[in-house]
Parts: C-alpha cells; sequence; structure tokens
C-alpha cells in the first residue's frame, strides 16, 4: 500500500472571480470589464459612453464593495430584469443610490446633469404622457458645484467637459481632484454665509 506524502502546503481556496479581478485591476478598468460581463450575460453591447457612466458613478466606491456588488448583481438580475442600474450596483455594494456626503451628492449631480443634459446643459424633450412632451431646461448649475468645476477645469463648462472626456482608468483621480476642489469651496462658501 502506497502512502501518500504529506503536501507541505494547504491547498489556498481561490477567491471568487469578481474579487480577483477588483484587485488585479485598475478599479475604473475593473468597473468596465465587470460591467462588460454583465452586459454579455444579459446579452447586449454596452457603448462606451455608458460605460464611462458606470465608471464615473461607481468609481468612488471601495473595490470589496464593488466586488460583492458585481457578484450579487449577477445572481440577482435576470435576463427578465435587465442589465442593473448604476445606482442599483451601489445599492447591491451597500452604499444605496443617495451619496453619503456633500462631496459625493455633488459628483452624483453632476453626473447626472451630464447624462441628461450634456456638458452644454441643452435643453431636452421630455414624455409626459402618450403623445405629450415638452421640454425641459437645464438646471442652473449650483454655487458649490460650479466653483469645483472651475477648479478642475477652464470654467465650469470645462469641469463637466473634463469629467465626461476623461478615460476610465484616469476616472478615480479626477474624482479626488473635484472632492478636493469642493470641498475648499463649500467650506469657502460657508464662511461667507455665516459672515
Amino acid at each position: 500500500m502506497h502512502n501518500p506524502q504529506p503536501m507541505s502546503e494547504e491547498p489556498q481556496p481561490t477567491k471568487p472571480a469578481h474579487e480577483q479581478l477588483f484587485n488585479s485591476l485598475d478599479k475604473a478598468e475593473a468597473i468596465t470589464t465587470a460591467c462588460r460581463h454583465l452586459a454579455d450575460l444579459h446579452r447586449i453591447t454596452p457603448s462606451p459612453e455608458s460605460l464611462k457612466a458606470y465608471v464615473r458613478v461607481l468609481v468612488d466606491l471601495p473595490a470589496e464593495a464593488l466586488a460583492q456588488a458585481f457578484g450579487r448583481a449577477e445572481f440577482e438580475f435576470g435576463r427578465k430584469d435587465g442589465m442593473p442600474l448604476p445606482k442599483d450596483l451601489r445599492a447591491l455594494a451597500g452604499a444605496g443610490s443617495v451619496a453619503s456626503s456633500a462631496a459625493d451628492q455633488a459628483w452624483v449631480w453632476v453626473t447626472n446633469y451630464i447624462e441628461k443634459y450634456g456638458v452644454e446643459g441643452h435643453s431636452r424633450l421630455t414624455h409626459i404622457s402618450p403623445g405629450s412632451y415638452r421640454y425641459e431646461q437645464a438646471p442652473q448649475i449650483p454655487e458649490a458645484i460650479t466653483h469645483a468645476l472651475e477648479a478642475i477645469g477652464r470654467g465650469a463648462r470645462g469641469g463637466l467637459s473634463r469629467i465626461d472626456t476623461t478615460k476610465a482608468e484616469h476616472m478615480g483621480l479626477l474624482r479626488a481632484d473635484f472632492d478636493r476642489a469642493y470641498a475648499r469651496t463649500s467650506q469657502g462658501l460657508a464662511l461667507v454665509v455665516s459672515r
């Protein structure tokens, strides 16, 4: 009878695929890859613009939370449910769709603005009821957000354009710049108001 030699090392359990993905790639690249994988499961082809929108909205979340969200999305969103929206993935990550800090809320406001009205703030046709439409004007950008956008770009439109055109792999750095600019701006505005 042959006695096998004991293994010198205990076999290590493998990490779930999403955890490996978010530990091995840049966060923005990992979000893009995970979105493409989810889109494949739903038999759709995401546009480059939609992938950028996912990165813009999700890049602030920790890698572990993103891995959890994308892993859960595979099981909780079947084909009949459609591809989960960024707000769904935020909720699955435990972040919810409502941002937790003032800078988070400002970032979500900006990304929603770009998605709805574009960089130039064009009005858009909104469906009201069957056969009924109206033009919706782009809202005025709040003062603190305007100052933060001016700090990261040449003017508010420049800041919007920079957010809209930044490559996914650099979105985390841009988000950090925006957060710092927003924090400085909102502190400055609070001082002016309190005087």
